[in-house]
C-alpha cells in the first residue's frame, strides 16, 4: 500500500516562494529516507503531491509535521492510500 498526499496552497505564490528551498530540502531528505517515491506541484493548480511508503498514520503524520509548509500553515494535507492491486513487475511497491 502507498500513500498518496495532496498539499493544497493556503497562501499566495510569493509566500510558498519563500519557503521552497526548505520544502524541497525535506522532500530530498525523506526520498532519500525512502519515505518518498515522488513528489512535485501538479499543474495547473495550486497543489503539491507526494506519493509515499509511509503507511502507518502515526509515523506519516510525523514525517509530513516537519515539512517547513506545513509548519508555517502554509498548506492542507489530505491523505488517500492506495493499494497496489495491478502494477507493473518493474514497480517495486
Amino acid at each position: 500500500m502507498l500513500s498518496c498526499i495532496t498539499l493544497t496552497y493556503k497562501v499566495s505564490g510569493e509566500i510558498i516562494r519563500n519557503h521552497l528551498e526548505s520544502h524541497k530540502a525535506w522532500l530530498k531528505e525523506n526520498i532519500d529516507l525512502g519515505h518518498f517515491i515522488l513528489a512535485g506541484p501538479i499543474e495547473n493548480e495550486n497543489a503539491g503531491f507526494i506519493l509515499s511508503t509511509i503507511v502507518n498514520e502515526d509515523h506519516l503524520q510525523d514525517v509530513l509535521k516537519r515539512d517547513p509548509f506545513v509548519e508555517f500553515d502554509l498548506v492542507g494535507i489530505e491523505v488517500k492510500k492506495l493499494p497496489s492491486i495491478i502494477k507493473n513487475k518493474n514497480f517495486l511497491f
